[in-house]
C-alpha cells in the first residue's frame, strides 16, 4: 500500500529546465539562419540588409553593426588619404551581367516635360536677347537725339555769340541803335522826304 510520491515529482523538475533551454536553442537558430539567408542572399540585397541593420543600430543609439570596424578603419586611414577619398567621385556602378547595358528609355512625360523646358529656356533666351537688343537701340536712339540737340544748341550759340560781338562792336563804335531808335530815325526820314 505505500506508492512512492517522490518520483514523479522528481521527473518533473527534470522537464522544466529543458523548456528553460528550448528558448536559448531556438534563439541561436535564428542567429544561424540569418547567417545561412546571408549566405545565399546576392551581394545587392547584402549590401541593403546590412545597411538597414545599421539604420536600426543608429535609431537604438548603439554603436551600429561594423563599429568595431569602423574604428579599426578610421585609425589606420591617415587624414590625407581621406582627402582624396573625399574629392574622388563614386565610380558608377557596373551593369549586371544579365542586365540591360543600354540606358532606360524615356518614358512620353518626362520627355514631353523635359521638351517643354527646354522650349521654355530657348524662348526666356530670346526674350532676354530681344529686350537686349531693345534697350541698345533705344540707347543708340536716345544718343543721337542728344547728338542732334546738342548740335542745335551749338549752332544757337555760335550765331547769339556774334549777334552780341556785333552790337558790342557797334557800341565801341558809338553806332549802335535798338530796334525802336531805327524806327524813330527810319520814320524821321520819311518824314522829311514828304
Amino acid at each position: 500500500a505505500e506508492e512512492p510520491k517522490a518520483a514523479p515529482p522528481a521527473e518533473e523538475p527534470k522537464a522544466a529546465p529543458k523548456a528553460a533551454a528550448a528558448p536559448k536553442a531556438a534563439a541561436a537558430p535564428a542567429v544561424k539562419d540569418d547567417e545561412e539567408d546571408e549566405s545565399q542572399m546576392d551581394a545587392k540585397t547584402l549590401a541593403n540588409k546590412r545597411k538597414k541593420d545599421k539604420k536600426k543600430a543608429k535609431k537604438v543609439g548603439g554603436e551600429g553593426l561594423w563599429a568595431e570596424e569602423g574604428k579599426e578603419e578610421t585609425a589606420e586611414v591617415p587624414e590625407a588619404a581621406k582627402e582624396e577619398e573625399k574629392e574622388e567621385p563614386a565610380p558608377k556602378a557596373a551593369p549586371k551581367k544579365g542586365g540591360k547595358e543600354k540606358e532606360k528609355k524615356e518614358s512620353a512625360v518626362v520627355k514631353a516635360a523635359r521638351e517643354r523646358m527646354e522650349a521654355e529656356r530657348k524662348l526666356e533666351e530670346e526674350r532676354k536677347a530681344f529686350e537686349a537688343e531693345q534697350k541698345r537701340l533705344i540707347a543708340e536712339e536716345e544718343a543721337q537725339l542728344k547728338a542732334e540737340e546738342d548740335a542745335l544748341e551749338e549752332a544757337r550759340r555760335v550765331k547769339r555769340e556774334a549777334r552780341m560781338a556785333k552790337i558790342q562792336k557797334q557800341k565801341d563804335e558809338g553806332t549802335y541803335m535798338s530796334k525802336a531808335e531805327k524806327e524813330r530815325k527810319k520814320r524821321a526820314a520819311e518824314l522829311r522826304a514828304v
